[in-house]
């Protein structure tokens, strides 16, 4: 998209742009003083660029996101048009205030709550504030290492199942009744492998 952005009409005021400003990149994660923010969180694609890009790329996927929703099209242009008309009233305040007030603006969670319209909207923030506060450093490392022990448990089970059929064929062939069949020494081949890469290819057992 920046590429088609380039190529387009431009304001020639060029700041360090996110590159990728979408609805789907914005998220909650917490400050190094521990304050839950919301903000953008994806910044790979970060450049100096005019400062509309940005505005463009998030109006448009809230068109997108709303239409993947099936929401009505008058009201998608009503809720863009609102979007781009807080974005001026929010910089213009902004230039209004001391360069330090505006370097230590925050996007705390529980400043932006007082501002939602409607306690529904309040409502369901909280609700998602209360889930995020409880995912730390300390659960994703559990998930990883219970999502890696089932793995392994599982490598290895497969393992000694196939040393079984592995030992019980090669007594067929050494009656000459018949080699072991070649899938299962491709499952072997697929069992010994580093778990992170059989993830999304589990072996298969057994005859085709």
């Amino acid at each position: 998209m920046a590429y088609d952005l380039s190529h387009g009409s431009q304001s020639g005021i060029r700041v360090l742009t996110d590159g990728d400003a979408h609805l789907q990149n914005f998220g909650f994660y917490a400050s190094p003083e521990r304050h839950l923010l919301f903000d953008l969180n994806d910044f790979d694609e970060a450049a100096p660029n005019s400062f509309e890009f940005d505005v463009k790329r998030l109006l448009t996927s809230t068109y997108l996101l709303g239409a993947s929703a099936h929401y009505d099209e008058a009201e998608m242009d009503a809720l863009v048009q609102d979007a781009a008309k807080t974005y001026r009233k929010t910089l213009k305040h902004a230039f209004k205030q001391p360069a330090l007030t505006r370097f230590y603006a925050s996007t705390n969670v529980d400043t932006l709550m007082q501002g939602l319209p409607g306690p529904d909207n309040a409502a369901l923030i909280a609700q998602i504030k209360h889930k995020a506060e409880k995912r730390d450093h300390e659960s994703v490392v559990k998930k990883i290492y219970r999502d890696d022990r089932q793995w392994a448990v599982a490598v290895q089970g497969f393992g000694a199942n196939h040393r079984a059929h592995r030992r019980r064929h090669r007594g067929r062939a050494d009656a000459g009744l018949g080699a072991v069949p070649a899938n299962h020494a491709a499952g072997y081949r697929v069992a010994t492998e580093p778990i992170s890469r059989h993830r999304h290819r589990p072996a298969q057992r057994g005859h085709r």
